[in-house]
């Protein structure tokens, strides 16, 4: 396989008029990873994740953009593959649960939107960038359309289940309203059409409460954090573009980040179906050239590897932050 040229090329946010060109040895900076190496992610326990925030009643449509939000509270990611989300349907039984997608990570002390709709519905609906947001949608439906399975507003529950084998632990819970199923007395119903959502105490400063007591839990507006939104779970990185485009005998990948908060590096894969790729183009990690900047960088890989004119090539970009949370985006693509 031939070394890859990488050019890096600061973005107009930084320096307008910069540009430089990352050595091709600067890969070596980062360890290899391997997307299906789960060895620094953990099976979960009881308390591991918490359920932080729950919007059953939104004053935009219901029940396509209610959500909850789930928190990281160990040191390790976290592999949400095989986690089951229940409510009272079918009596909280995994006849009445649904999962969430393979592949889903949520690293330690972050975040995670759980969405009836997906993030561009999401962000259309409340108003941010869907580049942005740390939102996943059910992988099998549930909540969304006429199913009858969404969020109560006046009386619900929701519970958070691993159910990586060889036990099925119910990692959190909450019920509110009437429902005293999981708490007793129940969390605050405090649905009242106005927007507010449930929010568990120190969710300002990501400090939570948690005594497995209605207590834990109070509106967002007593909070002081104003009506509920998925716009402040963000991701560690945002991208700005990200396209392909034939260069000659190559296909010339760009990519341009808004910014790099919490960004380890890159990973590339390429498919000839959007269902899924069968190559990964680097063989080291890509280095972030904006770890902890709120600005970003344009970057750039050219692909001439076993190229087959007439044919429709597929591109994947995951970024790997500093928790060790794997996102996908994309894929783009081009006719070659």
């Amino acid at each position: 396989m031939k070394k890859k040229l990488m050019t890096l090329l600061v973005s107009l946010a930084l320096a307008a008029g910069l540009f430089g060109v990352l050595p091709a040895s600067a890969s070596k900076l980062a360890d290899t990873i391997n997307p299906n190496d789960s060895s620094a992610i953990h099976l979960a326990a009881v308390g591991d994740a918490l359920i932080v925030e729950v919007n059953a009643d939104p004053v935009i449509t219901e029940p396509d953009y209610e959500y909850f939000e789930l928190f990281n509270t160990t040191g390790s990611a976290i592999d949400l593959s095989n986690w089951e989300i229940c409510d009272n349907s079918n009596g909280g039984t995994p006849a009445g649960c649904r999962h969430l997608p393979v592949g889903t990570t949520l690293g330690p002390g972050r975040r995670l939107v759980v969405s009836f709709s997906n993030a561009a519905a999401m962000a259309t609906a409340y108003g941010c960038a869907a580049s942005s947001l740390n939102v996943v949608q059910f992988s099998d439906g549930w909540f969304a359309g006429t199913s009858g399975a969404n969020l109560a507003n006046a009386s619900d529950r929701l519970a958070v289940y691993d159910n990586t084998s060889p036990t099925r632990v119910r990692v959190d819970e909450v019920s509110y309203g009437t429902d005293t199923t999981w708490l007793n007395p129940a969390a605050p119903d405090v649905f009242n059409n106005s927007g507010q959502s449930l929010q568990r105490v120190g969710y300002g400063s990501l400090s939570f409460t948690d005594t497995n007591s209605s207590t834990d839990w109070a509106s967002s507006t007593s909070l002081g954090n104003g009506n509920g939104t998925p716009c402040d779970v963000t991701l560690a990185v945002t991208l700005a573009d990200f396209y392909a485009a034939q260069q000659g005998d190559a296909v010339l990948v760009t990519w341009e980040t808004a910014s790099e908060l919490d960004n380890r590096g890159f990973n590339l894969y390429r498919g000839t179906s959007p269902d899924g790729w069968d190559r990964q183009l680097n063989s080291t990690l890509i280095p972030s050239q904006s770890q902890g900047n709120p600005n970003g960088f344009v970057y750039t890989w050219l692909d001439d590897v076993d190229l087959v004119p007439g044919t429709s090539y597929y591109y994947w970009l995951q970024d790997l932050d500093t928790s060790g949370a794997l996102t996908m985006h994309g894929p783009v693509s081009v006719d070659y």
